[in-house]
């Protein structure tokens, strides 16, 4: 029987870490995960909140010219609500500011033909604009009425004032564009083609602040709002042609209301330079064939005088 001594068998236990030393992380990173945010963090994420899903509110300050256009800039619906609940609204000074930054944007139309269009230029472009939108505003009030919208007609005109309002300070950060090329290039196409942009992309911006009005004011559906936007696109392109020149030379009336013209056909003509040349070539052949033939007919009248005085001597000396 052997007595030898078995040797200790290792312990199947592992040793013990150092306390310094992390077994398992995740623990850690969940309780990292779930600890609170400071102070600061958390502040900031409650303003963004706040700013991304912002209730629209009363207008609670007094509301003057500058409030009224920095609501109009951040919060337009403010306006909307605070109009809808009978606030008081400085119709008059907005007005005012609306019609001199029309002004201010006609005035770098007629710095490219300088003359008589700096000071035709902004009358037409603010006047057409104005008169533009007295002309649709009954259709206007019609087709939100169509939406199933309830409101008053006051508030529709103090929607339409807002829009074209937007319209005119988006306008006035484009100025300094438009001015640029205005003095440096002498395109009149290449000019025509970047105010044209501008104020389409300017005013589809003043028109989606309409459809959000009518949204905001219980519209189930903004289908006939839709056609009122073409029809008073339509309105302001055609109203320059009507007031035209505004950016050429103006070299016949003020306002020429004797020819009339579709705002494309007039366009094209405007970008051929050839068309203009003929159609001065024709007018002037015209006229001169005006002239001739109204020479003609007092000649023969005159020669008719003639031989009824000839007739007439000849019965004298027979009688």
């Amino acid at each position: 029987m052997n007595n030898e001594p078995t040797p200790d068998k290792p312990s199947e236990t592992p040793p013990a870490l150092p306390e310094n030393i992390v077994s398992n992380p995740a623990p850690a990173q969940d309780a990292a995960k779930q600890q609170p945010l400071p102070d600061s963090n958390k502040a900031q994420h409650t303003n963004y909140k706040k700013k991304k899903d912002a209730p629209v509110e009363l207008i609670k300050e007094p509301i003057t010219l500058a409030v009224l256009i920095q609501q109009l800039l951040r919060s337009p619906l403010n306006v909307v609500h605070s109009l809808h609940r009978d606030a008081k609204v400085p119709w008059a000074p907005l007005l005012l500011f609306t019609i001199a930054a029309y002004a201010l944007f006609g005035l770098i139309l007629g710095m490219f033909s300088a003359g008589d269009q700096l000071w035709a230029a902004p009358v037409k472009v603010a006047g057409g604009i104005l008169f533009a939108s007295l002309i649709c505003l009954p259709s206007l009030f019609i087709f939100t009425s169509l939406c199933r919208v309830e409101t008053k007609f006051r508030v529709v005109i103090g929607v339409l004032i807002c829009s074209i309002c937007i319209t005119a300070l988006l306008l006035l950060g484009f100025i300094p564009i438009l001015w640029l090329f205005s003095t440096t290039s002498s395109s009149i196409g290449f000019f025509g083609f970047l105010a044209l942009a501008t104020w389409i992309i300017c005013l589809c911006i003043g028109l989606s602040f309409i459809r959000k009005s009518v949204k905001h004011l219980g519209a189930t559906s903004t289908g006939p709002l839709e056609l009122w936007f073409i029809i008073f696109g339509l309105v302001t392109l055609q109203m320059p042609t009507t007031l035209r020149p505004i950016i050429g030379k103006s070299e016949e009336s003020f306002i020429n209301f004797d020819e009339k013209k579709f705002f494309l056909y007039h366009w094209a003509q405007s970008l051929d330079p050839y068309s203009e040349e003929k159609i001065h070539d024709c007018s002037e052949e015209r006229q001169k064939q005006e002239g001739s033939n109204q020479g003609d007919s007092n000649q023969g009248d005159s020669n008719q005088g003639d031989s009824n005085q000839g007739r007439n001597t000849e019965e004298e000396d027979d009688y």
